[in-house]
C-alpha cells in the first residue's frame, strides 16, 4: 500500500468543517445550510475513501455543491472529475492552474498514469468571496508552489458565540522551485521563487486561530483527532501555529533566492 492510500478516520474540526482526507494529503468537508463544500479531493486512486469517509460521517456526496480545488497537482484534484460526474457539483480554481490543466497537464499529473483531467466551472477571485448558504470562504492567490496556489479563509463560531478565523494555505511545499523539477519540466514558469516570498509575506501578516494543513505532517494536526469540543477549549484552536509554520517557508525561499 503507498502512503497516500492509508485511510484516516474522518474527524470533526470546527462545527462545520470535518477531515475527510488520507494520512498523507488533507481534504475538507464544509457543511453549509445549502449544502456541501468539497475542499480538495485527493488523489483519483483514493476517491472510494473520500467518499467512504463521507458517508460514515453521516453526509451524503451528492449533497456536494461546491468542489474547490487549492492548486493543480494530482495529490489534491486527482479526483476532481469524479466527484464532479458523481455530485454534479461546481468546480472552482484558480484560473492559473486551469491554464496549465489545459496546455501542460504533465506539470499537474507528473507522469501519473490515472491523469483524469477536469473542467472547472468558475474561477476563483480574491475580491469576489465564495457563499454557499450560511458559508463564506475568501480566497487569496498565494502563488508559489504553483502559479494558482489559492488558500482560503472563513471565520468559525463556537456554541458559546466565540468567533474564530480558520484557514488552510493552499501549497507550500518547496519542490516546484527546485532545479531538479525545473530540469525535468523547463517550461515551468521562472518566476515563481519570488512569488512564493511575495505570498508568503502576505500571509504572515494574517491572524490565524485555527490552521489546516494542506498535508497533515505539515503540523500537528492528526494527533488531536477525536478532540473536537464545541467551545474554546477546541484542540485545533492553536493560535501558535500559523505564524511559525509561515515564518519557517519564508526563511527558506529567503535563503533560496
Amino acid at each position: 500500500m503507498n502512503e497516500w492510500e492509508n485511510r484516516v478516520s474522518p474527524f470533526r474540526v470546527t462545527k462545520h468543517i470535518w477531515y475527510v482526507g488520507t494520512s498523507y494529503v488533507g481534504s475538507y468537508l464544509i457543511k453549509s445550510s445549502d449544502g456541501l463544500i468539497l475542499l480538495d479531493q485527493g488523489f483519483a486512486e483514493t476517491a472510494y475513501l473520500l467518499f467512504e469517509s463521507i458517508r460514515s460521517l453521516g453526509f451524503d456526496p451528492m449533497d456536494i455543491k461546491y468542489i474547490l480545488v487549492s492548486h493543480g497537482h494530482l495529490d489534491h484534484c486527482g479526483a476532481t472529475r469524479i466527484v464532479k460526474e458523481l455530485t454534479g457539483g461546481s468546480i472552482f480554481m484558480a484560473k492559473e492552474d486551469a491554464e496549465i490543466l489545459l496546455h501542460h497537464p504533465e506539470w499537474v499529473f507528473l507522469g501519473n498514469q490515472n491523469a483524469i483531467s477536469f473542467t472547472p466551472d468558475f474561477f476563483y477571485s480574491d475580491s469576489t468571496p465564495i457563499v454557499l448558504g450560511d458559508i463564506t470562504i475568501k480566497t487569496i492567490l498565494t502563488p508559489g508552489h504553483t502559479p494558482g496556489t489559492t488558500s482560503f479563509f472563513l471565520s468559525e463560531e463556537d456554541d458559546q458565540g466565540n468567533t474564530y478565523s480558520v484557514a488552510l494555505h493552499g501549497g507550500v511545499g518547496f519542490n516546484t522551485l527546485t532545479k531538479e523539477f525545473r530540469e525535468q519540466y523547463p517550461l515551468w514558469p521562472d518566476n515563481l521563487a519570488p512569488l512564493y516570498k511575495q505570498s508568503m509575506e502576505k500571509m504572515l501578516k494574517l491572524s490565524v486561530d485555527i490552521p489546516l494543513p494542506s498535508h497533515p505532517s505539515q503540523f500537528p494536526f492528526l494527533e488531536k483527532a477525536g478532540g473536537y469540543s464545541s467551545g474554546p477549549d477546541n484542540p485545533f484552536i492553536d493560535k501558535s501555529i500559523w505564524v511559525p509554520f509561515i515564518e519557517d517557508r519564508l526563511k527558506r525561499i529567503e535563503n533560496y533566492l
